[in-house]
């Protein structure tokens, strides 16, 4: 069964690079890293998808869509894009802390993102993704509370 499921997957993940424009895997890369990022944070009922407050501090900092609300279903199926990962997994280290990243450091983190980010969620070039993820890091406590 799990071959099957893989083989659905990626040609899922094919048909979505190729259809979806670069505005809407934008959106969908940076409100489902949003979500990895948050995910620690909701204990209990709320999940990230409907924190319609925060779901608008982040479209307001990365000008995501009209409606803050279109980052929902990408929030809500952020386990499935990064394939389950933590955002620890993902940028091998800790980036939930409030502590100030260098330049440099967050240069080293957002590679690390890019590296992991699923293909078909690749909107531009390496330098504009890594520019958004840097933004998004560096408007974390803005954005997500932390």
């Amino acid at each position: 069964m799990n071959q099957v499921t893989g083989v659905i997957q990626k040609g899922l993940a094919a048909f979505l690079g190729q259809h979806l424009s670069g505005k809407t895997k934008r959106m969908v890369f940076l409100a489902s890293f949003s979500a990895r990022l948050k995910s620690e944070s909701f204990k209990g009922s709320m999940s990230f998808a409907d924190d319609d407050v925060t779901l608008a501090k982040l479209n307001e900092v990365m000008v995501l869509a009209h409606r803050p609300s279109a980052a929902k279903l990408p929030v809500a199926l952020s386990k499935v894009i990064w394939q389950d990962q933590t955002v620890e997994q993902i940028t091998q280290e800790d980036v939930r802390t409030s502590k100030t990243f260098t330049k440099e450091h967050l240069q080293k983190i957002s590679t690390r993102v890019l590296d992991a980010m699923p293909s078909w969620l690749r909107y531009d070039s390496d330098p504009v993704i890594k520019g958004d993820v840097t933004k998004l890091l560096e408007n974390r406590s803005v954005v997500l509370g932390h």
